[in-house]
C-alpha cells in the first residue's frame, strides 16, 4: 500500500509540474515578438520603408538584406539582418516588402541567397554565383564593394520607398 500512495503521489506531483512548467512556457511564448529568421528584428518606429527589389532571376530561396547605419561598419557588419521570402515575387520583382525602422541614413546590400545556406556562393574562379545588390544601384569597383556613401539614402518619418536591382555576373 505504501508503494501504491507513493507512485500516486510523485504521479500527482510530476503533473503539477509539468503543468506549471507548460503555463510558464506557454506564457513566455505569448509575449514572444516574432523574429525574422537569422535576425534581429528592427525596432518598430515611426518609418516605414518599402523595399522593391528588380531583376530577380529566380522564385527559389530567399533575399537576404544588410541594413548598415553607419560607414565604419559597411558592408562588414550590418546594423540589422532581415530575410524575405520571395512569395511575392511577380516576374522579377520582389516588392511591398514593408519594414519599420528608425528614421536615419542607411545603406542596404543585397544577396539573393538561392540555395538559402545564409552564405554568398562562389566559382572556382572566385566570382559570385549568386545574385547580389546595393542601395542605389551602386556598383562595386575592382572586386571591392561600393562605399556606404554612394550606397546610403535618407529615411524620413512616414513612408519611404527604395528601389534597386539585383546583379549577377
Amino acid at each position: 500500500m505504501n508503494i501504491g500512495f507513493l507512485f500516486i503521489f510523485f504521479h500527482l506531483l510530476q503533473t503539477a509540474v509539468f503543468q506549471q512548467d507548460s503555463a510558464k512556457s506557454f506564457q513566455q511564448k505569448a509575449v514572444k515578438p516574432f523574429t525574422p529568421e537569422w535576425s534581429n528584428p528592427l525596432p518598430q518606429k515611426d518609418a516605414l520603408l518599402i523595399v522593391q527589389v528588380r531583376n530577380v532571376r529566380t522564385a527559389e530561396g530567399v533575399l537576404r538584406l544588410g541594413f548598415y547605419n553607419s560607414q565604419d561598419d559597411f558592408p562588414d557588419v550590418p546594423h540589422r539582418n532581415l530575410v524575405f521570402p520571395k512569395t511575392r515575387m511577380e516576374g522579377d520583382v520582389v516588392t511591398d516588402t514593408v519594414i519599420n525602422i528608425t528614421p536615419g541614413t542607411y545603406a542596404l546590400t543585397l544577396l539573393d541567397d538561392t540555395n538559402s545556406n545564409g552564405e554568398m556562393d562562389y566559382t572556382f574562379l572566385g566570382m559570385p554565383r549568386e545574385g547580389f545588390g546595393f542601395s542605389n544601384d551602386a556598383k562595386p569597383k575592382l572586386l571591392k564593394s561600393p562605399d556606404f556613401e554612394s550606397c546610403s539614402f535618407r529615411v524620413n518619418p512616414g513612408i519611404n520607398r527604395i528601389t534597386f536591382r539585383v546583379q549577377y555576373f
